[in-house]
This record gives structure tokens, sequence and C-alpha cells, in this order.
């Protein structure tokens, strides 16, 4: 006479209805995996239940739940896990592992941005992000942004929510106009991030500019350079010197090695009392009329001439 050892039904119900639910999501093209989580104590439920049925429909007076080894350490496991996946559940980790499977790497159309410039505007100072930011004259009174990023997300919502933290924001105070470029830190892979923005900057012509910041990545056509331009920090800056330019360029840091490029720089070693040296490098191109000041503490300043 065969024996009913206590979850051999429970294990064969378990693997048949899982099976089936992973093979219609493999045809239906479906993630199933946050539903599995959701659902995962019917595994419980349905174990008890085989165990109440055995002990209500067996013949002996004291009936006695009988496993084999194999069943025993099913059940141990089922249990330990079942335990594991509602901490897991309970920590948010579950979370952040649906959400890890079903994120990937997008690049996505930075929203563009344009800033009408008052005549009253005589100088721009902008915040320059860390990331790449191509800085170019436009074609009017106009101050103009867009560019593309490439972001870690899981939909579509995310995509929008990033995008509006990576915004332009200006303030102007007298004849002062404030240019904030925002970025989105990165938090990881399993949090939703941009991993890298690549931003194009049209700025007006006729205004002094300034563009500060730390770690930037600043790629400069000597064309947008139409006044007197200020750029400090730390980063590295990339200027494409081409005719017609009538630009003088002063660039000041702290080694000659910062100093890259096809340009034939003249430099200058400075030495003040109590303070380490620096050094100034100099280019002239045609007449020199517009300025364009370098003060770079840590990165590099490549001039190329084409």
């Amino acid at each position: 006479m065969r024996r009913w050892r206590v979850g051999t039904i429970s294990l064969g119900i378990m693997l048949i209805v899982l099976g089936v639910i992973m093979l219609l999501s493999q045809i239906r093209q479906v993630m199933i995996l946050e539903t599995l989580l959701q659902w995962w104590p019917l595994i419980l439920v349905l174990t008890g239940l085989e165990i109440l049925v055995y002990v209500y429909t067996a013949k002996e007076p004291e009936p006695k739940v009988k496993y084999d080894v194999f069943s025993m350490l099913i059940v141990f496991l089922v249990v330990v896990c079942s335990i594991g996946a509602y901490a897991f559940t309970a920590a948010g980790i579950m979370e952040r592992i649906c959400w890890i499977v079903a994120s990937n790497n997008r690049t996505v159309e930075l929203p563009s941005q344009s800033v009408e410039v008052d005549e009253s505007v005589k100088k721009v100072v902008i915040s320059a992000p860390q990331g790449s930011l191509t800085v170019r004259r436009n074609s009017n009174q106009a101050l103009t942004a867009f560019g593309y990023a490439t972001v870690n997300v899981a939909g579509e919502e995310e995509i929008d929510v990033l995008l509006k933290q990576c915004r332009l924001t200006t303030q102007q105070e007298g004849e002062i106009l404030f240019v904030q470029v925002l970025s989105v830190p990165w938090q990881g892979d399993t949090k939703p991030g941009v991993r890298e923005i690549r931003r194009t900057l049209l700025v007006p012509s006729g205004i002094d500019v300034e563009i500060n910041g730390s770690h930037f990545n600043l790629d400069l056509d000597s064309l947008a350079v139409q006044e007197n331009w200020l750029i400090k920090g730390n980063g590295s800056v990339n200027i494409t010197l081409a005719d017609p330019a009538d630009l003088f360029v002063d660039a000041q840091v702290r080694d000659l090695s910062q100093l890259k490029g096809n340009a034939n720089w003249e430099v200058e070693e400075i030495t003040s009392p109590g303070d380490s040296a620096h050094y100034h490098g100099h280019i002239k191109w045609g007449e020199g009329h517009k300025q364009l000041k370098l003060l770079l503490k840590n990165g590099q300043i490549t001039l190329n001439i084409i």
C-alpha cells in the first residue's frame, strides 16, 4: 500500500503552477517577478492545507504526518525562503531587485529651453554642472539650451522626473543674469539616475560671460567669445580657435602640464611671497580685442588652432 507523505502534492502543484506561469510570461513577453513576489505566501497556504487534508482524511485514530528526508528538506527550504522573501519585501529590497531587473539605460533628448536676454543685461554668469557642456554663439539675443542624456530608468514616468531636475534656471539681478545648469547626482545602479549629460548652450553676442564650476568638461568655440569671458574652477576646457578670430587668451594654471593642444603658448612663471608658483599661458590671435581669461586650479586647458 502506497503511503501519502505530506509535501509531495504541494511540491508538485507549486512546480506545475510556476512552470505554467513562467511559460506564459515567455510567450507573451510579460515580466512576472513582481507578481510572483506579491503572491509568495500561497506556498505556505498550500502546504498547510495539505497537512490538514492528510490529518482529517487519515484512517488512523491518531494520524501522524509522515515526511521523508527529501520532503522535509523541501519544506524547510520553502519556509526559510518564504521568511527571507517576506523580510526582503518588508525592507524594500525586493522592490529594488524588481526595479534593477526592469531598468535599462536609455538615451533621451533634453527639453529645449530658450530664455530671452533683456537689453539691460551686461553680463551672464553660468554655473556649469558636472558633465559635458558645449558653448556656442547664438544667432539671436536669447540663451538657449538643449542636449541629450543617458539615463538608467524602469519607466517613462521616471524619465520625466529626471529631465525636470536637469532644467536650466535663470535669475536676473540688475545688469547680471545668473544661469544655473542643474544636474542629477548619480546614486548608483539601484535608483533612477542620469549617467551622462551632453548639453549645448547658445549664448547671445555682445555680453560678458563668466563660467564657473567644479569637475566640468567645457567645449568652447572661440567664435562665441564676443566680449570679455572668464572661466574658473576645476575641470577641462577644450577651445577650438579658427579664423576669423580676434582673441587674447590668458590662462592661469598651477602646472605647465595643464596647458595642452597645438597652440604655441607663451608661458610666464609667476611667484609671490608665501605662495606657490603658478604659470600664465598667453595666446594672441589677430588684434586680441576680445579677452578670454581662464583660472584653472585642477584639470587642463586644450587649445587647438585649425
